[in-house]
């Protein structure tokens, strides 16, 4: 097997989600959501006025998350009106929610 791309670790080595993928998730279901895909304003651009509604809002890293909720995957390549490709890549992965 190649070699693994590990899940994002404190420097203790256990897993967690960084606030700043949180955040970018939470923008991410807000445009396609909310705002149905319209450009959200998001960080300063250059010659204009910072203008950046998630600017005031600060997210946390997530809790630590136990090593029984990650398996490894391959990644796929999926393009459009393309058939799905598997790539020499494998990844640390959280596993979905189960019930």
């Amino acid at each position: 097997m190649n070699e693994v791309s590990l899940f994002a670790r404190d420097g203790l080595g256990r897993r967690y989600i960084p606030g700043s993928s949180l955040k970018g998730a939470i923008r991410t279901i807000l445009e396609s959501e909310y705002f149905r895909g319209k450009q959200i304003s998001w960080g300063a651009k250059s010659g204009q006025q910072f203008d950046d509604i998630f600017n005031n809002i600060r997210v946390g890293d997530s809790n630590t998350i136990g090593e029984s909720n990650f398996s490894i995957v391959q990644k796929w390549d999926y393009a459009r009106n393309k058939d799905p490709k598997p790539m020499p890549i494998y990844r640390e992965s959280l596993q979905p929610l189960k019930k």
